[in-house]
């Protein structure tokens, strides 16, 4: 099975969003500055800032992964012939899904918790938790079906994810 074109967009269209949060986060940063140095420091400007920062990293996770822009120790691998090469990468997917699915299970009891006692974060800025636990839960979900898309394309014989 060859990587799907329509989770290759979403990932991207997911990249692109979570490049405009960390240019967000930048912008914020730079207007605490100004505004700390004209009048006080702000009280929401850290908040938001931490608040984007866990939407950007989770949502683009699976962008990562599609790109194979995570930590991986090519030195055994580029070594090997293409089959023992295919089933090292394939098991280090799995093994990375299995972390993954692990992650999601914990964020999903995660957010069970945060709504059941309707939980709000302890900033300054006070939202309800659930907001952030849901974009590492979509996110979650995002690289599991990632990885898995992956795992598919290799064990079909595909070359791009080796």
């Amino acid at each position: 099975m060859k990587y799907p074109k329509f989770l290759e967009k979403i990932n991207h269209k997911l990249a692109v969003i979570s490049g405009g949060l960390i240019f967000i986060i930048g912008a914020l940063s730079v207007a605490e500055v100004f505004i700390r140095n004209i009048f006080r420091p702000t009280s929401w400007t850290l908040d938001l800032s931490m608040f984007s920062l866990i939407w950007a990293i989770f949502v683009g996770a699976g962008y990562t992964f599609q790109e194979k822009g995570h930590v991986r120790v090519d030195l055994l691998t580029d070594k090997l012939k293409p089959l023992p090469k295919r089933i090292v990468t394939t098991a280090g997917y799995v093994v990375a899904l299995g972390f993954v699915a692990t992650l999601g299970y914990s964020i999903y009891n995660m957010m069970n918790t945060a709504l059941r006692f309707n939980r709000m974060t302890v900033t300054m800025v006070q939202i309800p938790q659930a907001y952030l636990i849901a974009g590492m839960l979509i996110g979650c979900g995002l690289m599991i079906i990632t990885v898995l898309a992956i795992i598919a394309d290799l064990i079909g014989g595909g070359d791009k994810y080796m």
